[in-house]
């Protein structure tokens, strides 16, 4: 390196994730290695709604006040099938010079002609030449040269096939270099490219870093730096319980906390002098004060995760809201048409983002908001064949009728009735 690396202003700087100051000090270290010369590729890994792009974008804003260049990618289901999509979001946040910007633009025309003529990567099979690996490898490497490069990418699990074969490529040439490639990622049903989890985890400057749910001590904590000890004392279990621990759910009941104290100051008298924050530690305080709201944010919150999850674990949700209490796995496999393995598999990662507890929602609304955004006539399906499943396994009467008046109520609904007007 020519020099030492400078602060830079790119970047606003941003609170670390709360709750997160252990997971963040492994990426730190691994930041401060790359800053003295020692490349390296970190993972992290979370659940849906677990904090991982806070994380990822508070250690870039932590680089780049290190005088770190960051370069960033986002990988989208919508550009999945275009290749070296994810790599040219990471060379276009790259200050390249001219010269440097056309051979990127040549190399990555080049790769993407290669890739339409090749097989699948997901074999171990390239996609890209090795011309074209190099190339843009000599790129990174002479970014590295001026100094330390941080590569951030978000959403792995939707990235190219082509970008991630270059990012491997990159990952096993940088260990004696001043790179490090942080890649973050979603836990899904099953890895899109099982290969390259497994090339990735062989490299020996590999580390793993994984987000769990906040505990119910970290919940507490929440609650009590933005409210104080009374809301932490009298809500903080319940928000557990409510949450599951998910960070996402969690900050969103505390919003509708303050929803719910602005709009309350709001129908007192002109001049009580409270603000905010000091209403909600009043009502939290209040022997028969209001309990812990569940607002619309909350919920806004859960149908966020709900539709960002697996498509399949968002399916055997819908299933769980269709059945209720009768609900169980092999039931759930029929009604879904999906062999037992699914159903396990799905129902795992709704419990482990804190969405599900003991096979179903934690709060009662979730059902009737996850199936208000089904068309009728698709809902009313599930609810007869629900009706059919439960009356052929000997289930109580009134649960087979339910299921068909539900069917029927939706048929019935004004949009039903809409939609077959117009076909």
């Amino acid at each position: 390196m020519s020099s030492s690396p400078s602060p830079s202003p790119r970047y606003p700087t941003r609170p670390l994730p709360a709750g997160r100051q252990t997971e963040f000090g492994l990426l730190r270290q691994a930041l401060d290695r790359c800053v003295a010369g020692t490349g390296g590729v970190a993972v992290l890994h979370g659940s849906v709604g677990s904090g991982r792009s806070e994380m990822l974008y508070a250690l870039a804003d932590l680089a780049a006040a290190q005088g770190v260049q960051v370069l960033v990618g986002t990988g989208s289901p919508l550009e999945r099938e275009f290749p070296l999509g994810l790599a040219r979001q990471v060379l276009q946040s790259a200050d390249l010079d001219p010269e440097e910007a056309a051979t990127a633009e040549r190399l990555l025309a080049a790769g993407a002609a290669e890739s339409a003529a090749a097989g699948g990567f997901e074999g171990g099979s390239g996609q890209l030449g090795q011309a074209t690996l190099e190339g843009l490898f000599c790129l990174v490497r002479t970014l590295a040269e001026r100094a330390p490069v941080l590569i951030a990418v978000d959403d792995r699990q939707d990235a190219d096939s082509q970008s991630l074969e270059f990012l491997l490529y990159l990952v096993r040439r940088t260990r004696s270099a001043p790179v490090l490639t942080v890649l973050s990622s979603r836990e899904t049903m099953t890895p899109p490219l099982p290969f390259f989890e497994v090339e990735l985890a062989r490299q020996p400057h590999h580390r793993h870093v994984r987000l769990e749910l906040l505990s119910g001590e970290q919940v507490a904590q929440l609650f009590r730096e933005r409210f104080g000890a009374a809301a932490a004392e009298r809500w903080a279990a319940e928000a557990h319980a409510l949450t599951g621990g998910n960070p996402l759910l969690v900050h969103a009941l505390m919003d509708d906390q303050e929803r719910a104290a602005r709009a309350a100051l709001a129908g007192q008298a002109a001049g009580s002098g409270l603000d905010v924050a000091t209403a909600v530690t009043a009502s939290a305080s209040a022997a028969a004060g209001p309990g812990l709201v569940a607002g619309e944010g909350y919920r806004r919150g859960l149908m966020h995760c709900l539709h960002r999850i697996d498509p399949l674990a968002l399916r055997c949700a819908r299933g769980v809201a269709v059945l209720g209490s009768a609900a169980r796995p092999e039931l759930l496999a029929e009604l879904l048409l999906l062999v037992p393995d699914s159903v396990t598999r799905a129902s795992y990662l709704l419990h482990a983002a804190g969405l599900f507890v003991d096979g179903g929602f934690r709060h009662p609304t979730a059902a009737g908001d996850l199936l208000a955004a089904l068309r009728p006539g698709e809902l009313a399906r599930l609810h007869r064949r629900a009706a059919e499943l439960l009356g052929r396994e000997g289930a109580p009467a009134e649960q087979v009728a339910e299921q068909l008046r539900a069917a029927e109520g939706q048929l019935r609904s004004p949009w039903a009735v809409t939609a077959a007007g117009e076909s």
